[in-house]
């Protein structure tokens, strides 16, 4: 796995930074932009089909000029093939960055924290990110944050039993697994991807493979709701059973780490 990061770091550093320089767009304010690779190839979670990400930051007059005709507000990157590797590539502000960790949005922090910094005339990315929440504060935000998530969403399971609807139940079952799989890899400190690699990169440290096992059982437990019935103490018991006892682990192990107050 290594050598593939190997590669697609140079080919993002050697080709995909150069064309994007020189790109009509971008040429403009090359000297007003940092280039910052993102995603699966900054963190090492790539495989030899990933796509090269890069983040294009800057200040709000140049994300205006820059990003006119494009949809990258809406989630959509811009898209190209260079030297048959996908290349991804959008403009982000500033102050969009700093918003997204105030609201401690999980996908940006995964982001811009492990970001690799390709392109930063003057340093003003490295300085910018110094200013950002970090360490062990935003860690104990974020785990009260999931903590807090994770009950509210079990009630709402708890309530999804009563209403009956296998599929209203999956949907959250399932939701509170995500919850459960990122609140594991905040008390591990490891980055983690909420959007394609969740159950991958949430599990790598010391607490996610001593609870992997049991986080797997709960899709075993989700994988049987194509026989559920009608609701009934027991089935409460055969869902709502593995989840107690999950978060009430992760809760002890949140204690343990000193990442809540009490």
């Amino acid at each position: 796995m290594g050598d593939i990061r190997n590669r697609l770091l140079r080919f993002a550093e050697t080709v995909c930074v150069p064309h994007l320089l020189e790109h009509p767009r971008l040429k403009p304010y090359a000297d007003e932009v940092s280039l910052v690779l993102v995603g699966s190839v900054a963190t090492g979670l790539c495989s030899p089909g990933s796509d090269v990400d890069i983040a294009i930051v800057c200040g709000a007059d140049a994300y205006a000029a820059i990003a006119e005709g494009t949809k990258w507000r809406e989630g959509r990157p811009s898209e190209e093939i260079l030297d048959g590797t996908q290349l991804h590539y959008y403009g982000v502000t500033y102050d969009d960055i700093r918003g997204a960790f105030g609201e401690l949005d999980d996908m940006a922090i995964g982001m811009y924290a492990s970001g690799r910094v390709l392109h930063d005339p003057g340093g003003r990315y490295a300085r910018f990110v110094e200013t950002l929440p970090a360490g062990l504060g935003l860690r104990r935000r974020r785990v009260a944050r999931k903590l807090d998530h994770l009950a509210r969403r079990s009630r709402g399971l708890a309530s999804a039993l009563e209403y009956g609807d296998p599929l209203v139940i999956g949907r959250v079952y399932l939701e509170v697994i995500g919850i459960c799989l990122a609140l594991t890899a905040l008390l591990d400190d490891v980055p983690f991807d909420p959007r394609k690699r969740l159950f991958r990169s949430a599990l790598r440290g010391p607490v996610g493979k001593r609870l992997e096992p049991r986080i797997r059982r709960m899709f075993g437990v989700l994988g049987s709701l194509g026989e559920f019935d009608a609701p009934s103490n027991s089935a409460c018991v055969e869902y709502l059973g593995p989840l107690k006892e999950l978060t009430d682990t992760l809760s002890k192990e949140a204690a343990r780490l000193e990442l809540v107050d009490g």
